[in-house]
């Protein structure tokens, strides 16, 4: 396939003709079926062609494109998307991708791990995977959705990543579903990266911040949402208290301070425990993971007897 870039274009054109193509595929997953690691230009100034190749031949898009199609109309409406709040149909989906695809260790080179392929229909792919199913989900359901590329750090070292950017209200937030998906439990979601800050996601990600748009509220952070995010750690016993004596056993919190460990946590969750008058405290342990980079914990407690 070929794209001709006509000379008035070129003109107008204020990056290279790489980086367009760059943004191309990061607002168009759809186009899963281009190779856009083997493309090449042909043509001389003031125009130029630009050659794609692609990874499915035409009849076998036409199918792939068909089974997308259905697979997210039926996540839409299994979900009842139609019926939420943007912020709702934001978190179902994200829930949706985290509880179905597993991260693709195996074959990380893999096309389909690098497109919503992998993720919708595999239920296996790469952060770019999760990135574009992520978007095309949130475009059925009419949520403003990028996909944006930079880098990472994690426990792993630094390495190139993509994450998504969603607008609500007006404000724009950070989403990462394929840190999320790396987190989770097998009873726990992860929502560490629902929503996050310039500055929350800024700790670990690098991006261009020249080139997309600011996000700097908390509004709907998936803890400030849920009235889990604590200033305090008289906050967080009296949120400890309360929910025990409903007989919640599971916690997931965020705090606006700063620990290295979760010590802190452990003191005030068994400070919680003795105000309920647990004559025996022996009777029940907690175990606690805690993200020391987002200020968040969870935390499930059991009984022992």
């Amino acid at each position: 396939s070929e794209v001709l870039i006509e000379s008035y274009l070129m003109a107008k054109i204020s990056c290279s003709l790489e980086t367009l193509v760059l943004y191309v595929r990061m607002d168009n997953p759809g186009l899963f079926y281009v190779d856009f690691q083997k493309y090449h230009f042909a043509g001389r100034f003031p125009h130029r062609t630009i050659v794609f190749s692609y990874l499915y031949p035409t009849p076998q898009i036409e199918s792939v494109e068909r089974k997308i199609t259905d697979k997210i109309k039926g996540i839409i409406r299994s979900n009842n998307i139609s019926q939420l709040t943007p912020y709702e149909k934001e978190l179902s989906l994200h829930d949706y991708l985290v509880t179905n695809v597993a991260y693709e260790y195996a074959d990380k080179s893999y096309h389909k791990a690098h497109s919503a392929v992998g993720a919708l229909l595999h239920g296996r792919a790469v952060c770019e995977g999760y990135s574009m199913a992520f978007k095309l989900l949130c475009d059925a359901a009419g949520i403003s959705c990028i996909v944006l590329y930079g880098t990472a750090t994690n426990s792993d070292g630094t390495g190139n990543h993509a994450w998504n950017i969603v607008k609500l209200d007006g404000k724009c937030y950070h989403i990462d579903v394929t840190w999320d998906g790396c987190t989770k439990t097998e009873t726990t979601v992860s929502h560490n990266c629902f929503n996050l800050t310039d500055d929350d996601i800024g700790q670990d990600h690098i991006w261009d911040r020249e080139l997309l748009p600011n996000c700097t509220s908390t509004e709907d952070n998936y803890f400030v949402r849920r009235r889990v995010f604590f200033t305090s750690s008289e906050e967080l016993k009296h949120h400890f208290v309360s929910e025990l004596k409903k007989g919640q056993r599971n916690f997931s919190v965020k705090l606006n301070r700063k620990f290295k460990d979760h010590t802190p946590i452990s003191h005030t969750l068994k400070e919680a425990m003795k105000s309920m008058f647990l004559t025996n405290p022996l009777g029940y342990s907690f175990q606690i993971q805690y993200d020391s980079v987002r200020d968040v914990a969870n935390i499930s407690v059991a009984t022992n007897f």
